[in-house]
């Protein structure tokens, strides 16, 4: 037998117009949490670019039995901030930071996203650079454990998006 074409099934109007304005609902409701969700994933993914400029010093300073330094330049000329590490002192990063090439550069100059903000703990208004210097033992200089830094998504309006390293003098970094 042949099927007549008022046999055949299939979708109205009216449900396709009810299925498109629930999935519409759904995305309104799903794009705001969408960008909280990638500015805390950018902020996570400098914090740990950031933690890796400093293993990677405190391994060179090891391996290469010299002391290393990592540098960070807190909202430079263009409100961004500066990380990066050479072999050898502050006055190495100055020098390097004014032109001069450093003994040995560990990383390379690398600028901040400009929605990322560094700034010191206690001292949120600092502008210029700080270093932390490792010796040849993999251990910080002392002094160095006492700066700590926080790093924001200025984006994000709440601080619980924020990433702080604090440092021990022993060497190591954490973030939380």
């Amino acid at each position: 037998m042949k099927k007549l074409i008022a046999d055949i099934k299939g979708v109205t109007l009216m449900e396709l117009v009810i299925a498109l304005t629930i999935v519409a609902i759904g995305a309104a409701i799903a794009a705001p949490n969408m960008s909280g969700w990638m500015a805390r994933s950018k902020i996570n993914a400098e914090a740990r670019n950031v933690y890796s400029v400093y293993q990677l010093a405190r391994s060179e300073a090891i391996k290469r039995n010299r002391d290393v330094t990592v540098g960070i330049v807190f909202g430079s000329n263009y409100g961004q901030s500066v990380i990066c590490s050479c072999v050898g002192t502050n006055a190495d990063v100055q020098a390097w930071l004014g032109g001069t090439n450093p003994p040995a550069i560990i990383t390379p100059m690398t600028t901040l996203p400009s929605d990322i903000k560094l700034s010191l703990v206690g001292n949120t208004s600092y502008a210029g650079l700080r270093t932390w210097d490792f010796t040849s033992r993999g251990t910080f200089v002392s002094g160095n454990e006492n700066q700590p830094f926080d790093m924001i998504n200025k984006k994000l309006a709440s601080s619980n998006f924020k990433k702080s390293f604090t440092f021990t003098i022993g060497g190591s970094i954490t973030i939380h």
